[in-house]
């Protein structure tokens, strides 16, 4: 079921999240009640390197048919999350 939240990383805008108990929170990707029980083949490998990359990732891809605006905005969030850690792993060489 699909919940209309408010995210907490938003300002503005309702994101729509895959939440059954209504809590209110953003549901973590290794809870898979929240999510339906679906990961992505996609994304999983990124679960141990970079657990935030994985959970933008799985949740892009999620909304990519029900809500493209919200895939939209958890890709980008996914993009400059990747840069981050790029110019953190960088900056320790």
């Amino acid at each position: 079921m699909i919940t209309p939240l408010r995210d907490v990383g938003q300002t503005g805008s309702a994101t729509f999240v895959a939440c059954p108990d209504n809590l209110g929170h953003v549901p973590d990707v290794g809870d898979k009640k929240h999510l339906g029980g679906a990961l992505s083949a996609n994304f999983d490998h990124l679960k141990e390197i970079s657990p935030e990359l994985h959970r933008l990732g799985v949740l892009a891809e999620r909304f990519f048919a029900e809500d493209a605006n919200t895939s939209l905005i958890k890709s980008r969030q996914f993009g400059e999350y990747m840069v981050k850690e790029i110019a953190d792993a960088l900056r320790r060489l």
